[in-house]
């Protein structure tokens, strides 16, 4: 929806669940319609790109989480540093999981990236 509007921006973040199943060709589709905007783009993993659910028709408790490998394409920790802002991209998901984690050593790389700003 966003890339049928015509407007523009300086940068597309996407925060995550870019797929409800983790299949290449998905991933394959969705950076070919970010590359093809020319804006500048960084994607970071969710829950839902590290973990297939098995029998989404039954309730969640019954579903089986099935742990799947991040796309390499995903930043992990990134930092987009302009004139007036850093961004601090983290990704916390677990794979198999429905929860998210922040680390100790997330928490040592978030400190170190603070520690650089003015």
């Amino acid at each position: 929806q966003a890339l049928n509007e015509d407007i523009r921006c300086d940068l597309i973040v996407v925060t995550g669940d870019l797929v409800n199943q983790v299949r290449p060709a998905i991933y394959d589709h969705i950076f070919e319609v970010l590359q093809a905007t020319n804006i500048p783009f960084a994607c970071i993993a969710g829950n839902h790109d590290v973990t297939d659910e098995i029998g989404c028709d039954l309730p969640f408790f019954q579903r089986e989480l099935v742990a799947q490998p991040t796309d390499a394409r995903l930043l992990s920790r990134h930092v987009i540093e302009t004139e007036h802002w850093q961004l601090l991209l983290l990704d916390s998901s677990i794979s198999g999981k429905v929860a998210g984690e922040v680390t100790a050593t997330d928490i040592d790389w978030l400190c170190r990236q603070l520690q650089g700003c003015n």
